[in-house]
């Protein structure tokens, strides 16, 4: 009996050892995502702290540098309490694909730790019986997204998200010197049948990730998801070290325990809190940047140290899923299933027609507006809400956030200067569109051109009005085309009083002295419900197919 209580209390021990191990990596992650939220506002980090809902922002803040520095299950707690809430109210414009997934996962977390304490469990209890359920969550964002490139678009090599980001990637990263010589050893075409052979391979491995994950050997399955994020790293980080956490949030204890060396550690625990003090000094100076910077290259490091060869030993099998696990107590259960059923319902937003943001749709291609799809599989008949369908086309605002909704990102300045590159001429030859379009308010700031008009679901453009414009102005004005109605010949023209739009009448809001005047559409300055204005929004789209086919917004 002794031996049984020494082996329990010692079990008890490395589980709890592990959760503090997980509470620093967790921390380290989430201060990567904080720091790239808010230098990409394009503002220093005091006026970032002192922006909508101050407190929660200095909360957040505060918790993940505790949590650095003294990683524990209440400092945890405390980091995702306030994520949480932080995250709540910045939805849904900062809030992306990878924020979406992190609020789920937080959320997944913080209920397994409350439920655990409410039934005299540990923390560490409350960890493992809410793990399945994170598995579950990673691996359908993952099905997801790998779903989500079965279309035209994607397979389009000129067109590809992937072509399009191999493109930057080597303009930002390879010699323009290196990049020449082998653009001419293989001439275009033979350049082009790589890129597409390129691109083949990298949905190849997205639509074998979840089955890896789910059925595969544990080292084997981490090794490639891990190889694939250190490559999306070079562009994209912040999605990229949120999936290498959520890897070992799902991961057995004794495996997590491993990874003590770097987030429990005392020399690890005083370099990660120097590198995010002196991180703090940087956003405050504003000299962090989106692609190589300190940041960026200090992420790629991180991700390294998280290499799966390193702390999951071969032949270690895949934890059991949820429907192979005996029955789980209610609240753990309940929570778990709750959670699921919001990340299908996001999942599925697309293919139903209520939402295109933040869908897990990133870097697809895909297009589902105006009552037409280019998916290969989901037709544009399931679009049973039907809300993006009914599109409105932009033409002029004096309201900054709706004239500024659509932008070109920093990436696509490179390839529109007068300096030529060989990588830039290659793509030029080609018909290669190296743009990669983005919704502003999403929280992409550098070097962006503003693109008006475009198009956006009426939906949308409904919430911009009377969410956004309404409540902090007296005057301003939106002009638009709405598609859903028919053309108005222009005055003189009999029948006619004026306004023509290509495919739809030509519409003015417009608000005087705070009162709506003229022949406004009302619809407009009815605001949403509050749980739909905070959970549904939609990316906005070109006028015309002529875009390079990038995912908009991040």
């Amino acid at each position: 009996r002794l031996n049984t209580a020494t082996d329990a209390l010692t079990m008890d021990a490395n589980a709890n050892d592990a959760l503090t191990a997980l509470a620093a990596i967790w921390a380290q992650m989430r201060f990567v995502r904080l720091a790239v939220l808010v230098f990409s506002r394009g503002a220093p980090l005091t006026d970032w702290l002192r922006g909508p809902d101050r407190a929660l922002r200095i909360s957040a803040l505060a918790a993940l540098l505790w949590c650095i520095a003294a990683p524990s299950p209440v400092a945890l707690f405390a980091t995702l309490t306030t994520t949480l809430a932080l995250g709540w109210a910045c939805l849904p414009y900062e809030v992306d694909n990878s924020g979406t997934y992190g609020l789920l996962a937080d959320a997944n977390l913080w209920c397994g730790m409350c439920c655990a304490w409410a039934t005299g469990r540990t923390a560490s209890e409350g960890w493992q019986l809410c793990a399945p359920a994170a598995r579950t969550i990673l691996v359908t964002t993952y099905c997801f997204a790998a779903f989500a490139k079965l279309n035209s678009g994607y397979a389009d090599v000129r067109k590809s998200s992937c072509t399009v980001f191999t493109c930057f990637v080597g303009e930002g990263f390879v010699p323009a010197a290196v990049t020449g010589r082998v653009l001419a050893l293989l001439g275009d075409r033979a350049t082009l049948a790589i890129l597409e052979v390129g691109l083949v391979t990298l949905e190849a491995v997205e639509i074998a990730i979840p089955p890896l994950l789910t059925f595969g050997d544990l080292r084997g399955a981490a090794l490639v998801l891990w190889i694939f994020h250190l490559l999306l790293g070079s562009i994209a980080y912040d999605y990229s070290v949120i999936s290498m956490a959520s890897l070992v949030l799902c991961a057995p204890p004794a495996l997590v325990l491993r990874l003590s060396w770097m987030s429990s550690a005392p020399l690890a625990r005083l370099s990660f809190t120097a590198t995010a003090l002196a991180g703090c000094w940087r956003l405050e100076a504003q000299r962090c940047r989106e692609l190589g910077s300190c940041e960026h290259v200090l992420s790629l490091l991180w991700l390294c140290l998280l290499c799966p060869a390193s702390w999951i030993p071969a032949g270690t099998s895949t934890p059991p899923g949820v429907l192979a696990l005996p029955p789980m107590p209610f609240p753990f259960a309940a929570c778990g299933t709750a959670l699921l059923l919001l990340t299908l319902l996001n999942g599925l937003g697309p293919y139903l027609g209520y939402k295109t943001a933040a869908t897990w749709a990133m870097f697809s291609n895909l297009h589902v507006e105006g009552g037409w799809t280019n998916h290969r599989l989901v037709p544009a008949s399931w679009q049973l809400c039907g809300m993006a369908a009914d599109l409105v086309t932009v033409v002029d605002s004096d309201v900054e956030l709706i004239r500024d909704y659509h932008t070109h990102s920093c990436f696509g300045a490179t390839f529109e200067g007068n300096d030529v590159s060989p990588l830039q001429a290659f793509a030029r030859r080609c018909g290669i569109r190296c743009v990669s379009h983005a919704n502003s308010v999403l929280g992409r700031g550098g070097d962006v051109s503003v693109v008006l008009p475009f198009r956006v679901p009426f939906w949308q453009l409904r919430r911009l009005i009377s969410l956004e414009a309404l409540p902090t102005r007296r005057d301003f004005h939106v002009e638009y085309i709405a598609t859903s109605e028919p053309a108005v010949p222009p005055a003189g023209v009999e029948g006619g009083s004026g306004g023509k739009g290509p495919g739809g009448r030509r519409r003015r809001f417009e608000v005087r002295g705070g009162r709506i005047v003229g022949d406004s559409d009302r619809r407009l300055a009815a605001p949403p419900c509050w749980l739909l204005a905070k959970l549904i929004y939609f990316k906005s789209v070109l006028p015309a197919d002529r875009d390079c086919g990038v995912c908009h917004g991040p």
